[in-house]
């Protein structure tokens, strides 16, 4: 064992793993020094049907046992252009908020704007680097 503390992330995603979110996770494990447990939802899982209400809610149940169990919330603030991933982020927030978790927020690599309310939630915003993003993680988590 390395000595590190190994760090519990809870990563924004759908369903089936974007581009984005599999460049943060690599880059991530890329940083030296830097050791993490990612708790978000594994990619095996099948989606849900999300006009079945049970589903849905069961969903929201793995989302709050996912985020309980994190040190702290990334949000990829580029997932925010869909209704369903503005919808969901508003979740994993309105979770993190519960567990006094603290929200950090990546700016799209494209440079794109954070949304307000993710601003507004969010202990810090940071760039897409590793460094900014690693120094987040590192001053925040609970």
């Amino acid at each position: 064992m390395s000595g590190l503390k190994i760090y519990g992330l809870f990563l924004s995603h759908a369903w089936k793993a974007d581009e984005s979110y599999c460049e943060l996770v690599k880059m991530l494990e890329s940083v030296d020094s830097f050791e993490f447990k990612n708790h978000s939802a594994p990619e095996s899982d099948s989606p849900v049907n999300l006009d079945d209400a049970a589903q849905k809610n069961k969903l929201i149940s793995m989302l709050d046992e996912q985020i309980r169990l994190a040190d702290c919330v990334l949000i990829l603030s580029g997932m925010c252009a869909s209704d369903s991933g503005s919808y969901w982020i508003s979740k994993e927030i309105k979770i993190a908020k519960a567990y006094s978790k603290p929200v950090i927020a990546i700016k799209p690599k494209e440079q794109g704007k954070v949304p307000k309310a993710v601003q507004d939630d969010a202990v810090k915003v940071v760039a897409w680097d590793a460094e900014s993003i690693v120094s987040a993680i590192k001053m925040h988590s609970v």
